[in-house]
């Protein structure tokens, strides 16, 4: 599972508290879209506090895609609770628009009216367990459906899976027993793409490292077992 908040700070910031880590595959970025999707402003518009032991939730380990799938959603619940709230403190319909930035935080109704919330009003709140300068905070927390395996190794570990396919195009040389790789193909069926540069991007890494490993790797059973004797 993944707990995440969001939170509008005393000078109209919104804020993303993740604990998720980015290692390197856009984690932050696509969490901070999805959050700003959900409470209906711009991802510029929203700082990131993440992976804060102090003042994040538990996020879960960050492996392959699994923060866009878990994460996001609990990022999109967050934002969701977060927009409802600000919502209700302007008395409008779920139809209006959110103006954060410059110190303010202004919600514009379906007739166009401008309703500012005055932040200097309220009351600082606790957005996970550290007081913070926030003052409304919503919360999002998202468990994939899935099912333990049993004794016989069947279950349902994951609740989405990725699907993909790729060709190779080489040269073998039968005398040298050398291969020179000229073109390689992929197709993946990625969903919902939320950030299309960093999926491209990804597939271009998974490239990159399938090469490194028919090519430039040696992998023996029952010998290297270790990094002191993996041949790379």
């Amino acid at each position: 599972p993944s707990t995440i908040e969001m939170g509008i700070t005393r000078d109209g910031r919104p804020t993303l508290f993740c604990g998720a880590v980015d290692i390197g595959q856009g984690a932050s970025t696509v969490l901070t879209q999805i959050a700003a999707d959900a409470l209906g402003v711009l991802a510029d518009h929203v700082a990131l506090v993440s992976g804060d032991t102090d003042r994040t939730a538990d996020a879960g380990k960050s492996s392959a895609s699994r923060q866009t799938f878990v994460s996001g959603n609990a990022a999109r619940l967050a934002g969701e609770d977060l927009r409802r709230q600000i919502l209700q403190l302007a008395e409008v319909d779920g139809e209006a628009t959110i103006q954060s930035g410059d110190g303010s935080l202004v919600v514009i109704d379906s007739a166009g009216r401008r309703i500012p919330i005055e932040l200097a009003e309220l009351p600082s709140v606790p957005a996970s367990d550290a007081q913070t300068e926030c003052v409304i905070v919503g919360h999002g927390r998202f468990d994939p459906d899935t099912t333990p395996l049993d004794a016989d190794g069947q279950g349902v570990p994951y609740q989405t899976y990725a699907f993909g396919a790729q060709i190779a195009s080489v040269d073998v040389d039968p005398a040298l027993g050398t291969v020179k790789v000229r073109k390689i193909v992929a197709a993946h069926d990625v969903g919902r793409a939320i950030n299309p540069t960093q999926v491209e991007g990804q597939i271009h890494g998974g490239i990159a490292q399938g090469l490194g490993f028919a090519l430039m790797e040696a992998y023996v059973p029952g010998r290297t077992e270790n990094l002191h004797d993996y041949l790379i």
